[in-house]
Protein backbone atom coordinates (compact mmCIF):
# COMPACT_ATOMS: atom_id res chain seq x y z
CA UNK A 1 0.00 0.00 0.00
CA UNK A 2 1.32 3.22 -0.68
CA UNK A 3 1.22 5.89 2.32
CA UNK A 4 3.87 8.80 1.53
CA UNK A 5 4.56 9.36 -1.52
CA UNK A 6 7.65 11.72 -2.43
CA UNK A 7 6.79 14.34 -5.27
CA UNK A 8 10.35 16.42 -6.70
CA UNK A 9 9.09 20.23 -8.17
CA UNK A 10 10.63 22.65 -9.89
CA UNK A 11 10.02 25.86 -11.40
CA UNK A 12 7.42 25.71 -14.13
CA UNK A 13 4.67 23.23 -15.67
CA UNK A 14 6.83 20.22 -15.56
CA UNK A 15 5.93 19.92 -12.11
CA UNK A 16 1.93 20.01 -12.25
CA UNK A 17 1.50 16.86 -13.59
CA UNK A 18 3.18 14.68 -11.42
CA UNK A 19 2.07 16.86 -8.45
CA UNK A 20 -1.35 16.17 -9.85
CA UNK A 21 -0.45 12.39 -10.57
CA UNK A 22 0.71 12.16 -6.63
CA UNK A 23 -2.42 13.77 -5.10
CA UNK A 24 -4.88 11.51 -6.92
CA UNK A 25 -2.76 8.39 -6.01
CA UNK A 26 -2.82 10.04 -2.57
CA UNK A 27 -6.53 10.10 -2.51
CA UNK A 28 -6.91 6.08 -3.90
CA UNK A 29 -4.86 5.12 -0.97
CA UNK A 30 -5.33 7.54 1.73
CA UNK A 31 -1.69 8.47 1.52
CA UNK A 32 0.20 11.61 2.20
CA UNK A 33 2.77 13.77 0.25
CA UNK A 34 5.72 15.23 0.46
CA UNK A 35 7.11 17.96 -1.88
CA UNK A 36 10.80 18.23 -2.71
CA UNK A 37 12.32 21.16 -4.48
CA UNK A 38 16.26 20.39 -4.71
CA UNK A 39 18.51 22.90 -5.76
CA UNK A 40 21.97 21.85 -6.89
CA UNK A 41 24.04 24.35 -5.41
CA UNK A 42 26.88 23.97 -7.75
CA UNK A 43 24.48 25.91 -10.42
CA UNK A 44 24.94 28.80 -10.08
CA UNK A 45 22.17 30.39 -13.13
CA UNK A 46 19.83 27.77 -11.60
CA UNK A 47 16.82 29.91 -12.90
CA UNK A 48 18.52 30.40 -16.64
CA UNK A 49 19.06 26.64 -16.95
CA UNK A 50 15.52 25.69 -16.29
CA UNK A 51 14.17 28.63 -18.57
CA UNK A 52 12.07 30.50 -16.13
CA UNK A 53 10.69 33.61 -17.00
CA UNK A 54 12.51 35.10 -14.05
CA UNK A 55 16.24 34.13 -15.06
CA UNK A 56 18.26 37.19 -16.00
CA UNK A 57 21.78 37.70 -14.63
CA UNK A 58 21.38 39.14 -11.31
CA UNK A 59 19.47 36.14 -10.26
CA UNK A 60 20.57 34.90 -6.94
CA UNK A 61 20.03 32.23 -4.21
CA UNK A 62 17.58 34.41 -1.98
CA UNK A 63 15.45 34.28 -5.93
CA UNK A 64 15.36 30.68 -6.30
CA UNK A 65 14.47 30.34 -2.70
CA UNK A 66 11.59 32.36 -3.05
CA UNK A 67 10.84 31.20 -5.87
CA UNK A 68 11.12 27.38 -4.74
CA UNK A 69 8.96 28.92 -1.47
CA UNK A 70 6.27 29.77 -4.34
CA UNK A 71 5.97 26.43 -6.46
CA UNK A 72 5.77 24.90 -3.01
CA UNK A 73 3.06 26.44 -1.64
CA UNK A 74 1.63 26.04 -4.84
CA UNK A 75 1.59 22.39 -4.33
CA UNK A 76 1.18 22.80 -0.88
CA UNK A 77 -2.10 24.49 -1.66
CA UNK A 78 -3.79 22.02 -4.25
CA UNK A 79 -2.81 19.11 -1.64
CA UNK A 80 -5.44 21.18 0.42
CA UNK A 81 -7.86 22.19 -1.99
CA UNK A 82 -8.12 18.38 -2.84
CA UNK A 83 -8.02 17.33 1.43
CA UNK A 84 -4.85 15.21 0.77
CA UNK A 85 -2.05 16.01 3.80
CA UNK A 86 1.08 17.15 2.68
CA UNK A 87 4.26 18.74 3.70
CA UNK A 88 6.97 20.50 1.87
CA UNK A 89 10.82 20.66 1.81
CA UNK A 90 13.08 22.87 0.00
CA UNK A 91 17.05 21.66 -0.41
CA UNK A 92 20.42 22.99 -1.30
CA UNK A 93 21.40 19.74 -2.32
CA UNK A 94 22.02 17.99 -5.85
CA UNK A 95 18.69 16.72 -7.23
CA UNK A 96 19.15 12.75 -7.39
CA UNK A 97 21.29 12.97 -4.00
CA UNK A 98 18.51 15.41 -2.39
CA UNK A 99 15.98 12.62 -3.88
CA UNK A 100 17.45 9.42 -2.10
CA UNK A 101 18.45 11.14 0.88
CA UNK A 102 14.41 12.21 1.15
CA UNK A 103 13.56 8.76 0.44
CA UNK A 104 15.92 7.00 3.09
CA UNK A 105 17.13 7.34 6.55
CA UNK A 106 20.94 7.50 5.85
CA UNK A 107 23.32 5.86 7.93
CA UNK A 108 27.07 5.65 7.17
CA UNK A 109 26.14 5.41 3.48
CA UNK A 110 23.32 2.45 3.94
CA UNK A 111 20.20 2.33 3.46
CA UNK A 112 18.25 1.81 6.60
CA UNK A 113 14.51 2.65 6.24
CA UNK A 114 12.71 3.85 3.13
CA UNK A 115 10.24 6.71 3.91
CA UNK A 116 8.53 6.80 0.96
CA UNK A 117 6.18 4.39 -0.81
CA UNK A 118 6.69 5.72 -4.13
CA UNK A 119 8.59 8.57 -5.99
CA UNK A 120 6.42 10.68 -8.28
CA UNK A 121 8.50 13.20 -10.88
CA UNK A 122 8.03 14.75 -14.24
CA UNK A 123 10.64 13.13 -16.74
CA UNK A 124 11.67 16.53 -17.53
CA UNK A 125 11.47 17.86 -14.04
CA UNK A 126 15.04 18.50 -13.33
CA UNK A 127 16.56 19.29 -17.00
CA UNK A 128 20.57 19.09 -15.86
CA UNK A 129 19.79 15.78 -14.21
CA UNK A 130 21.43 13.26 -16.83
CA UNK A 131 20.24 10.11 -18.26
CA UNK A 132 22.69 8.79 -16.62
CA UNK A 133 22.17 10.37 -13.37
CA UNK A 134 18.09 9.11 -13.53
CA UNK A 135 19.04 5.97 -14.20
CA UNK A 136 21.37 5.64 -11.16
CA UNK A 137 18.20 6.92 -9.23
CA UNK A 138 16.08 4.21 -10.26
CA UNK A 139 18.07 1.77 -9.85
CA UNK A 140 19.01 2.58 -6.46
CA UNK A 141 15.27 3.08 -6.19
CA UNK A 142 14.72 -0.10 -7.42
CA UNK A 143 16.64 -1.95 -5.20
CA UNK A 144 15.12 -0.90 -2.04
CA UNK A 145 11.48 -1.82 -3.58
CA UNK A 146 10.62 1.87 -4.13
CA UNK A 147 8.66 2.67 -7.07
CA UNK A 148 9.61 5.55 -9.63
CA UNK A 149 7.03 6.92 -11.55
CA UNK A 150 7.87 8.87 -14.23
CA UNK A 151 5.65 11.17 -15.96
CA UNK A 152 5.90 12.10 -19.00
CA UNK A 153 4.76 15.63 -20.44
CA UNK A 154 1.27 15.83 -21.71
CA UNK A 155 3.19 16.79 -25.50
CA UNK A 156 4.65 13.73 -25.20
CA UNK A 157 1.84 11.37 -24.57
CA UNK A 158 -0.80 13.45 -26.75
CA UNK A 159 1.17 14.68 -29.94
CA UNK A 160 -0.57 17.10 -31.64
CA UNK A 161 -1.43 15.67 -35.61
CA UNK A 162 0.57 17.46 -37.95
Amino acid sequence: MIQQILVPVYLGDTSEEPVNHSLRLAQMFHGRVRFLFPVDPALPHYLSLVGHPAAGPAQDSESVRHLAKQALEHALELARQVGVKAEVEWVEREPSQAILEACFSLCARSVVAPKCDLVVMGEQVFPHLSRKDLEALAATLSEQQIPLLLIQPASKRYPSAA
